[in-house]
């Protein structure tokens, strides 16, 4: 019995180490350098095998983490994600064009934030394009300013973030915009938490690690 709960668990432990390396090292992050906080009803169970097996340097328990993800759905602000098409070579395209495409999201987007009671000063919007070499049918995204920064800026962004994200970078090779996005944001009221305070005590090992 107790060999079949250990085994269930160090399956469980592979698949979250498994989308753990989803979102940090194919993405060009090391987890070594990062902290691992868990949270939710049994995340404190299995937070220090994660960090052993993805070598995290440090665990992070918040207070209550059992409540953790119904208070985060209470916290969320409201967000609309929009998109539109737009297949152009990124070296002979218009930032004015991109700028009046970018327009036309933020303005539905507003649309739907003020149905939704958010108040203007209270809206945020990120713009990124989203870019691939030509031939690629895969695409990163590149956040891009309000108004857009020259395409040289943007095509260089594109260049760094390929290198990052896949090790190589190919500075001669034809780049093209394949999909303009926008995420609008509208704020809502957060409650004033109590602020906690460390008093230098640290946690006793209940069992030693096999």
């Amino acid at each position: 019995m107790t060999e079949a709960a250990e085994g269930i668990l160090r399956v469980a432990n592979a698949n979250m180490a498994d989308a753990v390396r989803l979102v940090s090292i194919r993405r060009g992050y090391d987890p070594r350098d990062f902290v691992l906080v868990v949270f939710g009803g049994a995340g404190p169970l299995h937070g220090a095998a994660l960090a052993k097996e993805l070598s995290i340097p440090t665990v992070l328990v918040p207070p209550n983490p059992g409540i953790t993800s119904a208070f985060g759905c209470l916290q969320v602000d409201v967000r609309h994600d929009l998109s539109t098409m737009y297949l152009a070579p990124a070296a002979g395209t218009d930032p004015a064009d991109l700028e009046a495409e970018f327009r036309g999201l933020e303005e539905e987007a507003e649309e739907r934030l003020r149905a939704e009671g958010v108040a203007p000063e209270q809206m945020s919007f990120q713009r990124s394009l989203e870019m691939r070499y030509l031939g690629q049918w895969r695409s990163l995204a590149i956040p891009v300013g309000r108004p857009l920064a020259s395409m040289e800026d943007t095509i260089a962004s594109f260049h760094a973030e390929h290198e990052r994200y896949h090790n190589y970078r190919r500075d001669e090779a034809a780049v093209e915009v394949y999909r303009l996005n926008l995420v609008a944001v509208g704020v809502t009221p957060k409650p004033l938490l109590r602020a906690s305070r460390p008093n230098g005590a640290g946690p006793e090992a209940a069992a030693a690690g096999r």
